[in-house]
């Protein structure tokens, strides 16, 4: 409106000073009232601002320098138009505020324009901000919904007093209820909490609703729907008001349960490990690298006499023996550093009191690790007894070396002293080299008596043996002018094995002389007891005739030939019994299979140099393991002894017999002939036919043998290969034997295969 107005009193004035200016009103200053005022309005409306309003001021100065210009012969008039001045002053002023009229009014529209589309902008930009909001709200809580459902601890929304307001799905997993069960409840009304738990779970609620925390953790059990019990650990997040009252609390429950199970059976793994640890019988440590204690056991201290916080306080130089500690460092170093695993080594430790003990270290590495420290342990055996006995022992070598060195001079002294004893003792010497070379006992009493008689040419010696009959002595040698001593004697009747020692008599009134001994004879007589191993096996007699001179069997030649006599007869006897258990069968006497084959290879030997071929032929007590079931391995081995005995006697010499198996037997016979053979196994059988053995009173059925037999080299080119031959010769008569009528079967007992 106030645009519009502006051309209209232009055009008012112009009326009205028009014919001031110019008598026809149509003079150069009609533009500046009439077309300038439409250029404004045009440029206004073409333009947008602020190019209209660089243009509008443009238009402006244009014309109002025209006007001026135009103007300038009506001042040289000589009477200028009154209003001429007026006009210029209305052009430059009255058009200049009217163009910074309209264009403040463009400028104003122009503001009220951008401020409008701004709106719009701002609002459509509103409206897209609430979309995405809306947008990004929606993602947000299905990524919160999908987080609830998928995270391992339930989630559990909580009113402000106190009731259930959200149950995620991993709460339902958890505890086993669903959401429509127990949303809206408190959980003290229904089986949920543990009764030991209560207290525990209502101060956890009381620092929920009357302190300020924001964060609650506790641990407490709850029950499942199935009535088990779960171990939960409860993180509460509550949200309060600025008076510090609960708005919401939401609960994060962890089922710790396998964990709980786990650190039990950890804490019972420890505790057990710490009480092996402390009772252990042997001193246990823990040291770093730095040799500094972290962990010992009560039997190291009691080992060092420190306390273990004392000990913690040491390290392991300290406690070393300062002779001792450059090798057990270089060992911990070596075994530090990775060159050896672990070291063991023997050292002493200084106690607290001051004295020393010795141990024997058992070091480990145990291996860190990464960026971890290195640490090891260390088992630590007192061994102070053992060191004890250790040189107790070596100062008994020392005292039996002395003692041995002093009987060596004392007989060095007494060869020395008489020519006589050196040959006694050389014959003694002599005779212990015999006696190692002794094939048996026999022969070994040989000996015995060549060297006594050489060493007491003028006594009576008898050598008596422990019978097999228990606590009695018999005669086995015996020299001398007199008539033979008795023949056997009870142990008590000796006093020299009851005492264990030589028993001398010399007194002729002395009434202590064994009973074995001749009564009629008084002469000086002495008994020493043979030993061997520890045990008396015999006793050595003599008697001699008293001479002017005093003459005596000396005591240390008696003792030495009693020992080495001892010693050689326990050692033929061990040979033989060695040689007896490795050759004989124990239960049949009967050599064994080992000698079996070492028989066959010597045969195989002698046919390879030009000698005879030989037969091998099997014998096997039929149904030997149905009678050990039936009557017990003591009644079957008694049968075998008898079936033994039987068949010895129906071998002949050149027959050998030998204990292959249990109830098995072989013959090895001369000749490869299958009828010798033959006649060799029905003679067998027909020696124990009619053998009747009862044990327990039960007679048993009739003794029945099978035989298999294999012939060299016509069967086989190896003593293995005829031993297989025989075995397979005696199950293809067993066989046989089972296909026949009963009958048959009991005439044909024998069969060669």
């Amino acid at each position: 409106m106030g645009v519009g107005a502006v051309p209209l009193l232009e055009r008012i004035v112009t009326v009205f000073v028009g014919p001031l200016l110019d008598a026809p009103g149509q003079s150069a200053f009609m533009p500046v009232f009439s077309y300038f005022v439409l250029l404004y309005l045009t440029i206004v409306v073409l333009l947008p601002y602020p190019w209209s309003a660089r243009a509008g001021i443009a238009a402006w100065l244009l014309m109002a320098v025209l006007t001026s210009a135009l103007s300038l012969p009506h001042w040289a008039a000589p009477t200028p138009p009154p209003l001429l001045g007026a006009l210029l002053i209305y052009v430059w002023i009255g058009h200049g505020a009217l163009v910074a009229l309209i264009f403040s009014a463009a400028r104003t529209q122009s503001r009220l324009v951008a401020a409008q589309a701004a709106a719009v902008k701002a609002e459509r930009d509103a409206r897209q901000l609430a979309q995405r909001a809306e947008t990004q709200w929606a993602r947000q809580q299905q990524v919160l919904n999908f987080h609830i459902r998928n995270t391992p601890l339930a989630v559990i929304e909580w009113t402000p007093d106190f009731r259930l307001c959200g149950w995620s799905p991993r709460a339902e997993e958890i505890f086993g209820w669903k959401a429509d069960e127990v949303l809206g409840k408190s959980p003290l009304e229904w089986h949920f909490i543990h009764e030991d738990d209560r207290q525990t779970v209502a101060a956890t609620e009381e620092r929920i609703f009357e302190q300020r925390d924001r964060l609650v953790v506790c641990y407490n059990r709850n029950y499942r729907k199935d009535g088990s019990i779960a171990h939960c650990c409860w993180y509460n997040s509550i949200k309060r008001d600025e008076a510090g009252e609960v708005l919401s609390f939401f609960s994060l429950v962890d089922d710790i349960s396998a964990e709980h199970q786990f650190a039990q059976r950890l804490s019972e793994s420890e505790t057990l490990l710490r009480g092996l640890f402390e009772q252990a019988g042997v001193g246990i440590a823990l040291l770093d690298a730095q040799g500094q204690w972290l962990s010992v056991n009560q039997r190291l201290c009691e080992i060092t006499g420190y306390s273990e916080a004392e000990l913690k306080q040491l390290d392991l130089k300290t406690i070393t023996h300062p002779d001792d500690r450059g090798r057990d460092l270089e060992l911990a170093a070596r075994m530090l550093r990775g060159d050896i695993p672990g070291y063991r080594n023997e050292k002493r430790y200084c106690r607290k009191d001051g004295s020393e003990v010795w141990v024997v270290l058992n070091a480990r590495r145990i291996e860190s690790v990464a960026g971890s420290s290195t640490h090891y342990v260390k088992v630590i055996e007192d061994i102070s007894e053992l060191k004890a006995t250790e040189a107790r022992v070596q100062a008994l070598n020392a005292s039996l070396e002395q003692r041995v060195a002093q009987r060596t001079a004392q007989l060095r002294e007494t060869i020395n002293d008489a020519e006589r004893r050196g040959r006694d003792l050389g014959s003694v010497a002599e005779m212990t080299g015999l006696l190692s070379g002794a094939r048996d006992q026999k022969e070994a009493m040989k000996i015995v008596a060549h060297t006594g008689r050489q060493l007491f040419p003028d006594t009576e010696m008898g050598l008596y043996l422990l019978s097999d009959q228990p606590d009695r002595f018999v005669l086995r040698e015996y020299w001398g002018s007199e008539r033979e001593p008795v023949t056997s004697f009870l142990p008590s009747e000796c006093w020299a094995v009851r005492r264990g020692r030589e028993h001398r008599v010399e007194d002729r009134e002395d009434q202590l002389r064994c009973k074995h001994h001749s009564h009629d004879s008084l002469r000086p007589q002495t008994c020493l007891p043979l030993v061997a191993l520890g045990e008396t096996i015999g006793v050595l007699t003599l008697r001699w005739t008293p001479r002017p001179d005093g003459w005596a069997p000396e005591p240390l030649l008696l003792r030495s030939l009693a020992e080495q006599v001892g010693l050689a007869i326990g050692n033929v006897r061990l040979r033989e019994e060695l040689h007896k258990q490795s050759v004989r069968d124990p239960v049949t006497g009967l050599e064994s299979r080992e000698q079996l084959e070492a028989q066959l290879h010597r045969r195989i030997a002698e046919q390879a140099r030009g000698g005879r071929g030989f037969s091998l032929l099997r014998l096997d007590v039929d149904g030997y393991a149905d009678l050990v079931e039936r009557f017990g391995p003591e009644a079957t081995e008694g049968l075998l002894r008898e079936v033994s005995d039987l068949l010895r006697s129906a071998a002949r010499v050149e027959e050998l017999l030998y204990r292959h198996g249990p109830g098995e037997f072989a013959l090895v016979l001369l000749g490869d002939d299958p009828e010798q053979a033959q006649r060799a196994a029905e003679r067998l059988q027909a020696q124990i036919r009619g053998l009747q053995f009862s044990p327990h009173r039960q007679p048993l059925p009739p003794v029945l043998l099978a035989s298999g037999s294999a012939f060299y080299p016509r069967d086989a080119s190896s003593a293995e290969q005829l031993l297989q031959q025989a075995n397979e010769s005696l199950a293809a008569a067993r066989k046989a034997r089972r296909l026949q009528p009963r009958g048959e079967g009991q005439q044909q007992e024998i069969g060669i295969r």
